[in-house]
């Protein structure tokens, strides 16, 4: 297989804007005619794409379905003007918080967008966090140092439109009610009831087992030279061993941290690649987030940056969008507030003080390109691999009968190769992909001129030339990334494969 991507041919795309971007490309936005935009996130509903975003004196509620041509699904005016806002959902229900006012825990129906408020528990809340799996609601960023609260937890899995109080966390009460600290939460991740909280006054990163919601227990903290006096967000690497933290203030780089052992936190390192030339200081990272072995961060003056974490003590700069060009120093506070990068059609949002939500698409850099050769999978046990989502795969190959067969297959087998952040491009209509099935039949998958895959028997014998795959699978394995085949009439087609393992077909610029 190591022969195959040699042989690829591998074409850089020219989509470098200046420095004002790189890789990641701006196709739309939508404003309420606000100020002070804040928080965004995002959600999958009814077979629409949403994004929920904040500004001062309201809510908005945004279809981007259809990324470049977004629509406004609701305006929510709620009372109090607030800078800081916050959302999550959980099933059929938005959530949200504001840190100024007496706003409570706001509960917003995803089908009609009703909404409720509840504020029997607290008025303001800085942010929340829900675990999905668990189906809990964190709230923290509430209780100022001497304030007896810190942290609240609801029950979400009988009534989501009610949400059930579990517990009140006082977290001084593990430094013997000493009047002097401040455990304030600022910010958590939470991940099957283990919380990675963010101490935001006192420096410290804390890692706490709520599996008994009412007894925390502490399993680690990092006060190591990389956290200063302050500590804003962070989030959590999928297998759990790397937490990455945003400061914000004062202003100093991200900091990567060794969890793999909570009990003995590690001080990796720290980065910052400023796009403001001669900068004095480094940009303000607000909030990351990390979707497959990308992350993901609001970078205020910098806009929005992406970094490749396939090696995670060693981020690479793969894309970045300046939001707030014109400024002269990393002074105050301007530019990208939030981001979201989960959405399933690859649109990211991005809440931008000044501007709104602006929408992006993060392009894939490079194209492999076969050219004037089939692509031959001569063991029935490999195929294609497409990567549906951060945490799913599927396997593309020929039945015996000569059906396209996709697969849910658990992570990629081992041996595999990997063409990363990468399209994989057959430029030859005459050509496509063969699958050796069982009796030594050859099939030839191809796509026709309305963008439907063929796969037609072409005899006992493997053509000529090919690339052998050599008893390998090959793995498409970036979110977004695709295979593009030409017709005969010569459209470009980009091919993938959705959550429920159905191929879509969409008509493209064939690649240079």
């Amino acid at each position: 297989m190591k022969n195959l991507l040699i042989i690829l041919t591998l074409c850089l795309a020219t989509n470098v804007i200046a420095q004002q971007s790189l890789n990641i490309i701006e196709v739309g936005s939508h404003d309420t005619g606000s100020v002070d935009y804040n928080d965004v996130w995002g959600y999958s509903h009814d077979g629409k794409e949403i994004l929920v975003y904040g500004a001062r004196d309201k809510i908005a509620i945004v279809d981007v379905t259809d990324c470049a041509n977004p629509i406004e699904e609701e305006v929510i005016i709620d009372g109090n003007t607030t800078f800081w806002r916050d959302f999550k959902d959980y099933g059929d229900y938005i959530y949200a918080v504001c840190d100024q006012g007496s706003e409570g825990l706001e509960i917003i129906s995803k089908d009609d967008y009703t909404w409720t408020q509840n504020t029997d528990d607290f008025t303001r809340a800085h942010n929340i966090f829900v675990d999905q799996a668990n189906a809990r609601l964190y709230v923290v960023g509430f209780a100022q140092q001497g304030a007896s609260k810190a942290m609240i937890i609801y029950d979400l899995s009988s009534t989501p439109e009610d949400p059930q109080l579990m517990a009140t966390i006082n977290f001084n009460n593990f430094d013997d009610n000493n009047p002097l600290s401040n455990w304030y939460v600022h910010d958590v991740y939470v991940r099957d009831n283990i919380a990675y909280c963010s101490h935001g006054e006192i420096g410290t990163y804390g890692i706490w087992d709520f599996t008994n919601a009412t007894s925390p227990i502490l399993l680690g903290t990092s006060l190591s030279d990389g956290l200063g006096n302050y500590n804003h967000s962070s989030w959590v690497t999928p297998d759990l061993q790397y937490a990455y933290i945003a400061e914000e203030l004062p202003q100093k780089e991200m900091t990567i941290l060794d969890i793999s052992d909570v009990s003995d936190i590690q001080y990796i390192g720290q980065f910052s690649d400023p796009l403001l030339s001669g900068a004095p200081t480094p940009p303000r990272a607000h909030n990351p987030f990390i979707r497959a072995d990308l992350l993901y961060i609001s970078y205020y003056h910098d806009g929005i940056k992406v970094y490749d974490i396939t090696d995670p003590t060693q981020p690479v700069i793969e894309g970045y969008f300046d939001t707030s060009v014109g400024h002269t120093s990393y002074a105050g506070y301007r530019g990208a507030w939030g981001i979201y990068p989960y959405l399933s059609n690859g649109c990211i949002g991005v809440s931008d003080i000044q501007e709104g939500l602006l929408l992006f698409e993060h392009k894939v850099e490079t194209t492999s390109t076969i050219s004037n050769s089939d692509l031959l999978f001569d063991d029935p046990a490999t195929g294609l691999i497409f990567r549906k989502s951060p945490e799913e795969y599927a396997r593309l190959r020929s039945g015996s009968n000569g059906e396209i067969a996709v697969q849910s297959i658990i992570g990629i087998p081992t041996n595999h190769e990997d063409l990363k952040r990468s399209n994989l491009y057959i430029d030859n209509a005459s050509n496509g992909i063969v699958f050796t099935v069982a009796g030594n039949k050859n099939y030839r998958m191809q796509i026709n001129d309305s963008g439907d895959i063929t796969n037609t028997y072409i005899g006992s014998i493997a053509p000529t030339p090919n690339l052998k795959a050599q008893s390998r699978h090959l793995a498409i394995n970036s979110v977004g990334s695709a295979l593009i085949m030409k017709s005969p009439n010569g459209t470009c087609w980009r091919i993938n494969v959705d959550t429920n393992n159905m191929i879509s077909t969409e008509s493209i610029i064939c690649p240079n």
